[in-house]
């Protein structure tokens, strides 16, 4: 059963259960797939044509074919006003109100969005040539589906000079980290040592050293190390 047939046996259920539909339903994506393989068999039958060239040197490459997706997103937008104006009329609606004018909009943005987020996907696994056509015009027709842009040679310039600051500021660290660690060790060690001195006197665990040291040690946790 196809959409059209589908809506109308859910439409006559609605009615036969006292809720008839208000909000006008086009079916966008069924429109814009159905652009879309036409597209796709122009291209295949194109592809094909120049793999038929390929393996015969005498016979001439076929030329890229002009595809115009303006011109495709228009008739789009117009299939998708047509639908919307025959389901208005379904549900015995003459005049669009502001609703529907925003409504449509909605569904006309939505099919020519799907279709070039078709083709820009298709585009990828064409040859350079096509390819790069076919991106041009679904950048122009829809510039937030364009990759972000290059940074400038200035803005790499200064990238550069950062990450170089980055290095050293990193060598710095690496340098500390040791030195911290040598004196964490000095520190043990006179730790050591004030116990040892302090053995069998009437100080002997009170030594002030392992305080100290526990201390830094507090203080570097406390600081991320």
């Amino acid at each position: 059963m196809s959409n059209s047939l589908r809506q109308q046996a859910l439409d006559q259920a609605l009615r036969d259960m006292g809720i008839p539909r208000q909000r006008v339903i086009v079916d966008y994506a069924g429109i814009s797939g159905k652009t879309y393989n036409a597209l796709v068999e122009a291209i295949a039958e194109y592809e094909q044509k120049a793999k038929t060239a390929k393996k015969n040197p005498f016979q001439r490459r076929p030329e890229v074919p002009e595809i115009d997706l303006g011109k495709a997103v228009g008739e789009i937008k117009t299939t998708v006003e047509v639908e919307f104006k025959q389901d208005m009329h379904h549900l015995g609606r003459l005049d669009m109100t502001d609703e529907d004018i925003s409504l449509l909009a909605e569904y006309q943005q939505k099919a020519v969005t799907d279709f070039l987020q078709f083709v820009a996907r298709l585009a990828q696994d064409l040859d350079d040539q096509l390819k790069g056509n076919l991106l041009q015009q679904v950048w122009e027709l829809a510039p937030e589906l364009a990759p972000p842009p290059e940074p400038s040679k200035e803005v790499l310039k200064q990238v550069q000079a950062l990450r170089k600051q980055a290095e050293e500021k990193a060598r710095q660290v690496a340098e500390a980290a040791d030195t911290i660690s040598k004196l964490l060790q000095d520190l043990d060690g006179l730790w050591k040592q004030e116990a040892n001195l302090l053995r069998g006197t009437s100080e002997e665990g009170q030594g002030k050293i392992r305080l100290v040291l526990e201390k830094t040690r507090h203080q570097l946790v406390q600081k991320g190390w």
